[in-house]
């Protein structure tokens, strides 16, 4: 049996059900209406943009939603997200591209999976040392465990470490797992 897609329109219809859910309980202070202009199509979905319908219709500030996060809709899966306001929305995408969740981001650490055929396992291991401050039979360990079937994990200094040996790695042809922390 084939997986359900999402079209624009059963979507949107999701979205607003998904929008009214507060109403049911007396929170919400007026209707919420999905503002189509501003909807953006991704390979993935959409994202949808929200008001309530007093302040689209009157402009009068007063009506106006503070703190409505823009949703992220799956096509393939019907998932619907909630992102946030504390950052520009390319914020949320990339931590959505990265991790499948807008608020989750990458840490530190990086898990080590395995080895393409063409690997310099001794490049991985520079890599290793150099973003990690290992010594050599430390760095040489975890590929070492890696190499067994293991999925050791490294821990680097920073985020920013961890992404440059995040590349670092995968250039090597080291395959790896980015964890949150």
């Amino acid at each position: 049996m084939a997986a359900e897609t999402f079209d624009i329109d059963a979507a949107k219809q999701k979205i607003m059900a998904y929008l009214k859910s507060p109403a049911d309980s007396g929170d919400a202070p007026d209707e919420l209406v999905v503002l189509d202009s501003q909807t953006e199509e991704h390979d993935f979905g959409w994202i949808f943009y929200y008001n309530s319908r007093k302040f689209l219709e009157t402009q009068d500030e007063n009506f106006m939603l503070v703190g409505n996060a823009p949703l992220i809709f799956e096509r393939e899966t019907g998932h619907i997200f909630e992102t946030g306001t504390a950052y520009a929305i390319e914020h949320y995408l990339k931590n959505y591209h990265d991790t499948g969740d807008p608020n989750r981001q990458f840490g530190r650490k990086i898990q080590l999976v395995g080895f393409d055929e063409a690997c310099k396992t001794a490049d991985v291991i520079k890599a290793i040392r150099w973003h990690c401050d290992l010594n050599l039979p430390d760095a040489k360990k975890l590929v070492d465990m890696c190499s067994q079937g293991k999925t050791p994990i490294v821990e680097t200094k920073s985020v920013d470490d961890a992404n440059e040996l995040a590349e670092a790695l995968a250039n090597c042809g080291a395959k790896i797992k980015r964890l949150s922390d």
